[in-house]
């Protein structure tokens, strides 16, 4: 696949100010092609981070982290803010993540954060879960799977916040391996907090250092956010409702948690996100 340089992309907007598009992470382009067609704007272009060519030195220039699709988002919108200032119609968007945690939210003109920590926190409501509710006969309300999965989630979030805090890039265990802290019930989720915690950080190297990382995330418990799709992270929650179903139905039709993904985005209907703070903004490039 040929890659937009990025001076090519100034050079296009400088010839072409009134062209209006936008860059997200890696497999969103299609949900934001979506809410542009339901919303009638037809002269708006969506475009993945991965077609655009952006060198590691300026994502470093920058005091981000190469290899990540998020910094190269980021990373494009500070160039075209600096090249441009306010005269193109572009916008570059990417999952909140931890940021708001971690005060490292930019602020440009170019750059959009979702509203939540990720794209698929959208989904995280009772509108949708009715659908799944309706569309696979499950015997458990709504409102009781969304509560049951964010008490376990949100401590998945608190130690992934906690090693970015600390900045000890410990890696995370894959869902295949995390599913056997889990124990999935019809109308309870188990998370066992403490083996996961001591084994995460004895695999790396970090167990000495257990009064620490616990005393950090003491402390961002007491600051966390009172909406919860603030406090969870988007793959997480597909994977659990993902997990859960499961356990319920005792099948599902998808092999698994990534194909399921893609199909909740499908669930989404404009009014449940036509008024939330990021799209209000990317429809303003139909002005």
């Amino acid at each position: 696949m040929n890659l937009y340089k990025l001076e090519v992309l100034k050079a296009k907007y400088k010839l072409a100010p009134f062209l209006k598009d936008v860059y997200v992470e890696g497999c969103d382009t299609g949900f934001y092609r979506w809410f542009f067609d339901a919303k009638g704007i037809k002269d708006v272009k969506v475009y993945s981070i991965d077609t655009v060519e952006i060198p590691g030195d300026i994502i470093e220039r920058y005091g981000l982290r190469r290899g990540s699709s998020q910094n190269k988002v980021i990373a494009l919108s500070k160039e075209l803010c600096q090249y441009f200032d306010d005269e193109i119609m572009v916008k570059c968007v990417v999952d909140a993540d931890f940021d708001r945690y971690l005060g490292k939210i930019e602020n440009n003109p170019v750059l959009e954060y979702t509203d939540y920590t990720a794209l698929e926190m959208y989904l995280f409501n009772e509108n949708v879960l009715k659908k799944i509710e309706i569309a696979m006969s499950l015997p458990i309300k709504p409102q009781t799977i969304l509560n049951n999965i964010a008490c376990v989630l949100e401590r998945v979030f608190l130690i992934r916040l906690t090693n970015e805090k600390l900045q000890w890039k410990m890696t995370f265990p894959v869902y295949k391996s995390l599913n056997k802290y889990f124990v999935w019930e019809r109308e309870k989720i188990v998370f066992n907090e403490s083996k996961f915690i001591k084994n995460y950080l004895i695999t790396n190297g970090r167990y000495k250092e257990l009064g620490r990382f616990q005393d950090v995330m003491r402390a961002f418990e007491k600051g966390m956010h009172e909406d919860v799709r603030n406090n969870i992270r988007g793959h997480d929650f597909s994977w659990a409702l993902f997990r859960l179903i499961k356990k319920i139905k005792g099948k599902t039709d998808f092999k698994d948690w990534e194909k399921f993904e893609h199909w909740l985005r499908i669930t989404v209907e404009l009014d449940y996100i036509e008024n939330e703070q990021l799209f209000c903004e990317l429809a303003k490039l139909a002005s």
